[in-house]
């Protein structure tokens, strides 16, 4: 079977993300490095900069000292153009001047990346082009066939530009305290508890017990303590935190092989015993079950892999066990674990043996830290919460948005994720305003007159149902045909809430996925299924299903489409230095008493 050659990463990552940078923004080289030149405006934050110019947060502070303390309306920044490799394939009648010169590198640096082309070029032969403007490689020169993307994890972190003098950068107003392992951050306007802890990939409730916090609310100017992981300690010299070519994390190269093996850590429990589960070994059956149909799939696609299961209890040991057997070595990419605390156990693992690690469920966000080898297949209710928030900037700009704030502290994260994505997603014309109010008194703001949309971003089961029953008592003030809520995907299984009710006031969700059996592609891998294994395709199934198929045939293929049945994987990387999340929300809405995918 023919193999065609692998991929760092793929183009996938950069066709379905939308690089916000404004088209008006300017750049500048300083000391030879580029940079966008960003005039503040109103309403700017490191955050919402993070996430118009898809660069990290750390990378903006890293290059604008003195930005940690707060933005000024009109202070001047520097922001560093992401660079990134790019693997060109040499067409007929290119020199190596012409590349060089389309991607803006010197002949020199494709020389020495590519010792081979000393002797000359040929058609079909693959260069590998380091630090080019993320920019220049988006431009469509060639199909999406003829290259793919990477971040360029190799590459040296940008120059500090000469702002200030070096001399004032200190530890103190640096924020960082070397050696103990922590970092002092001073709070920013319009941060809040969300934003700084998806920034250094902590929980929320670490945030608020490492700094005895209860409140909900920052204020501008706290000082948090931010613990550091002992990993990522001991990887980060936090004394070079604000020096000169400061190099992240060793660069991972994957060679293309005649076979790749694919591994699935699972908890089966074939032997039962202890912590046995019954549910749990049987979702572990089904995944894998959908993994093997994958591999055929892959089989004709034109992957020669070999399929290892292994089974990893709930246990930290045997998972270890597993790990350091003679078996395992080699192998290439991990599915698994499924449950989340034994993730970085993998992910260290994945880092110091070149492989890569897909979470098939949800994990650990900070599994993603300084490890762009990982993948997590499932969004985090966080990351749901803001794909909400977008889908309704782009959908429902013309009604009356209501946001609710729960009473359940556990929400929180949900609140401001949500709440975070509208303030600061990327909006053309004249944001629509968000009112934000409690449960008790949103029907203040209701008009059977208004176009409403309400947004409830809680998962306490308890809420919910006072919110709903809210609703029925509101009677003649709410619109049926003008009225519409959105809050979890735990309100499906609130069966306390009547089916009549979410379908009466249309019920809308954020999903990571989108399984519905009367599509054509569900009904053909179901009698697959079926007669494979006697028995009905179920959701776990699918998702071993399109997780397999879908790395494999990116990793290893460079194909980056392959016919998935509930997902549709978009990778989104927050930093050059980390792994990638799964970023896809699917907005279903309950009509006529069907979940219906309203959202594509």
């Amino acid at each position: 079977m023919s193999m065609k050659n692998t991929i760092f990463l793929f183009f996938l990552l950069f066709s379905v993300s939308a690089f916000a940078q404004p088209s008006n923004a300017t750049k500048e080289v300083i000391e030879g490095k580029k940079y966008y030149v960003h005039i503040v405006e109103s309403g700017n934050t490191v955050y919402g900069l993070q996430k118009l110019y898809k660069v990290s947060q750390d990378d903006i502070l890293k290059s604008n000292p003195g930005a940690e303390k707060g933005l000024s309306i009109g202070q001047k920044l520097f922001i560093p153009v992401p660079l990134v490799t790019v693997n060109h394939i040499v067409k007929a009648k290119e020199t190596l001047y012409g590349i060089a010169k389309r991607y803006g590198v010197s002949s020199d640096s494709i020389t020495k990346h590519n010792p081979s082309v000393a002797s000359g070029l040929k058609v079909g032969q693959q260069l590998i082009i380091k630090n080019v403007d993320r920019e220049v490689s988006e431009e469509p020169l060639f199909s999406e066939t003829d290259y793919y993307v990477e971040s360029d994890s190799s590459m040296t972190i940008t120059q500090v530009p000469v702002i200030q003098d070096s001399a004032k950068v200190s530890w103190e107003n640096a924020g960082y305290a070397p050696g103990d392992k922590t970092i002092n951050y001073t709070v920013m306007e319009g941060e809040t508890f969300y934003s700084i802890a998806k920034r250094f990939m902590v929980s929320v409730d670490d945030l608020k017990s490492w700094n005895n916090i209860k409140s909900t609310t920052l204020s501008k100017g706290t000082v948090l303590t931010i613990k550091v992981s002992d990993e990522i300690a001991n990887e980060i010299e936090f004394g070079d935190f604000f020096s000169k070519d400061v190099a992240v994390q060793n660069v991972k190269e994957y060679p293309v092989k005649d076979t790749y093996k694919i591994a699935l850590l699972l908890p089966f429990f074939l032997d039962k015993g202890a912590e046995y589960s019954e549910s749990v070994s049987t979702l572990a059956a089904e995944f894998y079950m959908g993994a093997q149909l994958a591999v055929d799939t892959l089989e004709k696609l034109g992957l020669n892999a070999e399929l290892h299961v292994y089974d990893v209890r709930n246990d930290s040991l045997t998972l270890k066990t597993v790990l350091n057997a003679d078996d395992f070595k080699n192998t290439d990419l991990v599915f698994g674990p499924i449950f989340a605390d034994f993730g970085p156990i993998v992910a260290r693992w994945c880092n110091e043996n070149n492989a890569r690690m897909v979470c098939p469920a949800q994990s650990i966000v900070s599994i993603l830290k300084n490890n762009p080898q990982v993948y997590q297949a499932v969004p985090t209710d966080a990351t749901l919460m803001e794909g909400m928030a977008e889908y309704l900037l782009n959908n429902q700009a013309d009604a009356q948005l209501i946001l609710i704030k729960s009473t359940n502290e556990k929400d929180l994260v949900l609140y401001e994720s949500f709440r975070d994505a509208f303030v600061n997603s990327e909006y053309v014309g004249e944001r629509p305003k968000l009112i934000e109010t409690t449960a008790q008194n949103f029907k203040t703001f209701v008009k059977s007159s208004k176009k409403t949309v309400v947004i409830y971003p809680t998962n306490d089961k308890q809420l919910a149902s006072s919110f709903v029953n809210a609703l029925v008592s509101a009677g003649n003030k709410i619109d049926e045909d003008n009225f519409s809520f959105y809050a979890t995907k735990d309100w499906v299984n609130f069966d306390d809430i009547k089916a009549t009710l979410k379908n009466k006031f249309n019920f809308h969700y954020s999903s990571p996925n989108d399984l519905n059996y009367s599509y054509k592609k569900t009904e053909a891998i179901n009698k697959v299924y079926r007669i494979k294994y006697n028995a009905d395709l179920t959701k776990m199934a699918v998702q071993g299903y399109d997780a397999v198929l879908y790395y494999a045939a990116n990793l290893f293929l460079g194909i980056d489409h392959p016919h998935l049945i509930m997902n549709n994987f978009q990778l989104n990387q927050v930093a050059p230095e980390d792994g990638y999340e799964n970023s896809k929300c699917f907005i279903i809405e309950q009509e006529d008493y069907e979940l219906i995918n309203v959202g594509d």
